[in-house]
C-alpha cells in the first residue's frame, strides 16, 4: 500500500475541493521546469455551427470513434431527413446545436472515459467532418507542433489526462478546466519537440501510412452485406434505391387489416415489404421458430444491486452500453452482486452463443454475440435470442443481424416517437434466411476470414505507430 501525506493547503488548489488521490498526486507533482497545459494548448470556443449544413455532410459522435483515433462518421442530409429513419437521433442532436466545426491540426478529446484513448487528430481527411460538442476541442499554441502534440497527449501524458478526470458514480468525465491542472515536464517536452523536428518528415510519412491502412479497412457490416447478398442473390442496388424513396402510396386496406393501426412513415415504407418479400421468396424461417427459449426482455436493477467498491464479483450487467460497439465490451459493464445474479439466473442470464439486441433508444438494433466465460444478467432495455443450434448457428444469426436487411427491419418496425422501442414479438416475426448448417458454417468462415485480414491491417498500423513513439522518445 502506498501512503502519501498532504496538507489541507494541498487540497485548496482546485475550486471544487477535489480529494481524489490521482488528482492530488498529479497537482502536487513538481518538475524542475515545466510548461503549463495552456502554454501548449488552447481551447477552441469559436467552433459554433450557426446554420445547419446544406446538402450531404459527415457527422461524428464519440461512439463513432475507436481507440486508434479512427473516425467512422455517418453521412447525413437534412433535405432527406424524413426518409433517413436510421439516423433520426443524429438529426435531433444537430437541431439542438450539438455540432461543432474543426480545422486541420486541431485535436479532439472525448469528454467521457478519456482512458479509452478516443483522441482525434484533424488531418486533411477529417477537416470537413462535423463533430459533437461532447469532444473537448483543442488547438496547439504553436501550430508547427500540432501533430507532435497529438502524440504527446495520446501516449506520453495520457495518464495525466486520466488523473484529472472526475470519477463519480458513472463514467469518468473531463472538461477543459480540468486539463488546465496538467503541467508538462519541460525537459521531456523539449526533447520530444527536438526529436520531432529532426524526424518530422519520417513521422509525417509514418502517420500517413497509418491513416492509409486504417482508412482502407472494410467494416464487418460491409463483409456481411457482401457475403449474404452473394449467397442469397440480394440486389443491394435495388434495396438502396427503394430505401431512398421519399414519396409512396398505401391503400387504406393496409391500415384496416393492421391490428394496431400502425400508420407511421417508417413502418409503411416500401423497403420493409421489399425486405420481407425478398426473404420469404427463398427458404426462410421466422425467428421465433429458431429459438430454444422465448425471446424476452431483460431484467431491471436497483442501485444497491451493483457491486460496491471493495466487493468482488464476476457477474456482469449486460446493458445496451456494453454492446454499443456490436461486441460485448466487459470494460463497459458494471458488476452485480451474486445475490442478484442467482435470483435472476434461471430466466435472465446470458450464455455463450446468446445474441443480445438493444431494443430501445439510440442504440436500438445493435447486437452482440456473447463470448465464452461471460456470466451475467441482460438488462431490461435489451432482448436475448437463444437460438436452437440444431437449426441455426449463433454466429450465422449474429452476422445476419449486421446486414442492412436486418437493420432496416429494426428501423422500420420500431414503435414510439420520443423513445423508439422494438419488442420481442416483433423480433420473433422477422424472417431469417435459412440454409443447411454446413452452408451456414461456410458463410461464417468467409466473414471471419475477411475480418481477420482487416485485423492484420490494424496490427501493422500499431507497429508503425510504435515506431513513431520510439522516434519521439529517443534519448
Amino acid at each position: 500500500m502506498k501512503i502519501t501525506s498532504y496538507t489541507f493547503k494541498d487540497l485548496f488548489i482546485e475550486d471544487s475541493l477535489r480529494i481524489d488521490y490521482s488528482f492530488i498526486s498529479l497537482s502536487n507533482r513538481n518538475y524542475q521546469e515545466s510548461y503549463s497545459f495552456t502554454d501548449i494548448f488552447q481551447e477552441v470556443t469559436s467552433n459554433t455551427v450557426r446554420d445547419i449544413p446544406s446538402g450531404k455532410f459527415r457527422y461524428c459522435q464519440i461512439g463513432d470513434v475507436d481507440s486508434n483515433g479512427t473516425v467512422n462518421p455517418v453521412s447525413l442530409d437534412f433535405e432527406n431527413e424524413d426518409r433517413d429513419f436510421e439516423n433520426v437521433d443524429y438529426y435531433k442532436k444537430i437541431r439542438n446545436n450539438d455540432i461543432i466545426k474543426v480545422k486541420k491540426g486541431d485535436i479532439l478529446i472525448s469528454s467521457i472515459r478519456p482512458n479509452l484513448k478516443k483522441i482525434i487528430y484533424i488531418d486533411e481527411t477529417k477537416e470537413d467532418i462535423f463533430f459533437t460538442n461532447a469532444f473537448i476541442h483543442l488547438r496547439s499554441v504553436d501550430l508547427r507542433y500540432s501533430l507532435i502534440n497529438y502524440f504527446i497527449l495520446r501516449d506520453f501524458f495520457l495518464n495525466d489526462i486520466i488523473s484529472v478526470a472526475r470519477v463519480g458514480k458513472g463514467y469518468p468525465t473531463i472538461k477543459f478546466s480540468d486539463l488546465r491542472y496538467i503541467n508538462f515536464d519541460k525537459t521531456t517536452i523539449d526533447k520530444i519537440y527536438s526529436n520531432g523536428e529532426n524526424n518530422f518528415s519520417i513521422i509525417s510519412a509514418k502517420y500517413q501510412e497509418i491513416q492509409k491502412l486504417l482508412q482502407e479497412s472494410i467494416t464487418r457490416f460491409d463483409f456481411c452485406n457482401e457475403i449474404f447478398s452473394k449467397k442469397f442473390f440480394w440486389d443491394l442496388s435495388e434495396f438502396q434505391k427503394i430505401k431512398e424513396n421519399r414519396v409512396f402510396y398505401r391503400d387504406s386496406s393496409i391500415f384496416v387489416n393492421s391490428n394496431d393501426l400502425r400508420m407511421s412513415f417508417h413502418f409503411n415504407h416500401p423497403i420493409r415489404s421489399y425486405i420481407i418479400s425478398t426473404l420469404q421468396n427463398q427458404n426462410f424461417e421466422l425467428l421465433k421458430n429458431l429459438t430454444t427459449e422465448r425471446i424476452t426482455l431483460g431484467q431491471s436493477i436497483k442501485p444497491e444491486e451493483y457491486v460496491s467498491d471493495g466487493m468482488f464479483s464476476n457477474y456482469y450487467y449486460v446493458s445496451m452500453n456494453t454492446i454499443k460497439t456490436w461486441d460485448f465490451n466487459a470494460d463497459e459493464a458494471k458488476l452485480v452482486t451474486s445475490e442478484y445474479y442467482l435470483s435472476n439466473y434461471e430466466n435472465k442470464s446470458v450464455a455463450m452463443g446468446d445474441v443480445i439486441i438493444a431494443r430501445s433508444g439510440e442504440a436500438i438494433g445493435k447486437t452482440s454475440l456473447i463470448p465464452k466465460n461471460v456470466e451475467g444478467i441482460y438488462a431490461d432495455f435489451t432482448t436475448r435470442v437463444r437460438v436452437d443450434k440444431n437449426k441455426i448457428l449463433p454466429e450465422y444469426f449474429y452476422y445476419f443481424t449486421l446486414t442492412d436487411f436486418f437493420r432496416s427491419l429494426i428501423m422500420t418496425d420500431y414503435s414510439g416517437l420520443q423513445n423508439k422501442n422494438i419488442y420481442p414479438k416483433n423480433l420473433g416475426d422477422f424472417p431469417i434466411p435459412m440454409i443447411v448448417l454446413e452452408e451456414q458454417k461456410e458463410i461464417v468462415r468467409d466473414i471471419e476470414y475477411s475480418m481477420k485480414k482487416e485485423e492484420q491491417k490494424k496490427e501493422k498500423a500499431h507497429v508503425v505507430y510504435s515506431e513513431i513513439i520510439k522516434l519521439l522518445s529517443a534519448l
